[in-house]
């Protein structure tokens, strides 16, 4: 084994054993808390990420999180279970302002989405 691909969970001295010297690990995603990179580098086993890979998707999943909060979805999907339902119109996002807080890639894919797919106001802060 020349290479591994790692996720979340922390990895034990085995994996660093069964890579030679000039081997890699990466880590899918952006970060590489689970690998031991002391450990890694003492074996000569190069260790690596893949940031950006998950922008779209984290910016994405935001938007929809948005979507639902407007909309009261998880509110109404409630009710209705309960029999409670009561229609519910929820408000449109367009023209509103929307601040984000910490303006790295995700942020700005969110900026991005929110003020050209749905026409808001977007205000962003970054120190």
């Amino acid at each position: 084994m020349r290479g591994y691909i790692a996720d979340l969970f922390p990895y034990k001295g085995e994996l660093y054993d069964a890579l030679p010297a000039g081997g890699a690990i990466s880590r899918f995603g952006v970060g590489h808390d689970s690998i031991d990179k002391a450990k890694a580098t003492a074996r000569g086993i190069h260790v690596a990420n893949t940031p950006g890979v998950l922008n779209n998707a984290v910016a994405e999943h935001s938007m929809w999180l948005l979507g639902a909060l407007a909309r009261s979805v998880v509110r109404t999907d409630r009710k209705m279970r309960t029999g409670e339902w009561t229609p519910q119109q929820g408000m449109e996002v367009r023209g509103r302002r929307l601040s984000i807080l910490g303006f790295g890639r995700i942020a700005q894919d969110i900026c991005h989405k929110a003020h050209y797919g749905f026409r808001m106001n977007v205000v962003g802060f970054d120190l």
